[in-house]
C-alpha cells in the first residue's frame, strides 16, 4: 500500500487555478478523472493525479478548448421582469388608486 497525500477538491482546485465548481464540471466532461470516494460525503484526489493533470497541461496535452467551452457556457436570460399588476377592468394598476 502507498503512502501518497489525498488531495480534497477545495485545494485540487487551487493547484489546478479553477473554482470548485469547475473542477466539477471538467469530471463530468471526462477531461478529469472522478476522484476516489473516501466516505459518503467525502472525496479526494491522489496527489499523483493532480500533479499529473498540471505536468499535460503544461505540456499543452489536455485542451484548453475544453476548460473554455466548460467556463463560457452560455447562462439564461436573467431574472424576468415582472408584470404590471391590474385590476383587469379599465387596465389601472390598483395599487396607484389613492
Amino acid at each position: 500500500m502507498t503512502n501518497e497525500r489525498l488531495i480534497r477538491p477545495k485545494d485540487a482546485a487551487h493547484r489546478l487555478g479553477v473554482s470548485t465548481r469547475t473542477l466539477y464540471r471538467e469530471v463530468s466532461a471526462g477531461n478529469i478523472p472522478a476522484p476516489l470516494k473516501i466516505s459518503e460525503r467525502t472525496s479526494a484526489w491522489r496527489e499523483s493525479t493532480i500533479l499529473q493533470i498540471i505536468s499535460d497541461r503544461a505540456k499543452g496535452q489536455m485542451s484548453t478548448a475544453a476548460v473554455a467551452a466548460v467556463v463560457s457556457e452560455k447562462r439564461g436570460p436573467g431574472r424576468p421582469r415582472k408584470l404590471p399588476v391590474t385590476d383587469g377592468a379599465d387596465g389601472t394598476d390598483p395599487r396607484s388608486a389613492a
